[in-house]
């Protein structure tokens, strides 16, 4: 692919505004519809205002969503608490997430989709998208009454710190994180926090086998 190729693929993805995809392209990808996602690659500059600028783009990596639906047990379908999807890149998190919410159909629940990552019109609950998931979650326990409120990736403390304000107010969490084992999942003061405080009733550790996507492990918390 040629330089002219790559950025009409750019500004396709971006459907030709730019302006509109400032704040994912300054956290380097692009999500496209179906939950597909394109990640940004270049030389990138930061302004006086701590803004980072793409200056020159070199590469895209076009990650395919999963079309796999679980076989998701009933146990975890009639949670009460919620529970932590843990696993490495490409085992399943966001596509068992996605199943979750598909065969969920007694719950209100409420995705915090900051990613755009999520969103099918096949799921029927509410959607909080394009909004960063501390925010969202805290919106959605003022304004959306949700039994579960379901977050994929959480990666700092803000996020915890929010989680962990909802659950006080009532709501239960389904959330995501990048772990391979307990031990990694403790090496993340925040996530071992959440785990602590009983946030979660289970841990679920989710494997890839050669495009083969199984639950290894649930942990009672």
């Amino acid at each position: 692919m040629d330089e002219k190729q790559l950025m009409d693929l750019f500004y396709c993805f971006c459907d030709y505004t730019i302006s509109a995809y400032e704040n994912q392209i300054q956290k380097g990808f692009i999500t496209l519809k179906g939950g597909h996602r394109a990640g940004v690659a270049g030389a990138f500059s930061i302004n006086n205002n701590g803004k980072i600028i793409l200056q020159k783009l070199y590469s895209m990596n076009i990650r395919i969503a999963g079309s796999t639906v679980w076989n998701i047990p009933y146990e975890l379908l009639n949670t009460e608490k919620g529970f932590l999807i843990a696993g490495g890149p490409h085992s399943g998190k966001t596509t068992f997430i996605r199943s979750f919410c598909m065969l969920q159909h007694n719950k209100n629940i409420v995705i915090c989709d900051e990613r755009n990552e999520i969103y099918s019109p096949l799921i029927n609950h509410d959607f909080l998208i394009n909004i960063p998931k501390a925010s969202a979650v805290e919106q959605a326990v003022r304004t959306m009454n949700p039994d579960i409120i379901i977050c994929d990736e959480i990666g700092n403390e803000r996020e915890a710190a929010a989680i962990l304000n909802a659950v006080n107010n009532g709501a239960a969490f389904i959330c995501s994180v990048h772990a391979y084992d307990l031990k990694s999942l403790y090496r993340k003061p925040y996530i071992k926090n959440l785990i602590d405080s009983r946030v979660f009733e289970k841990i679920l550790f989710l494997k890839n086998y050669n495009g083969n996507f199984i639950i290894e492990d649930i942990i009672d918390v």
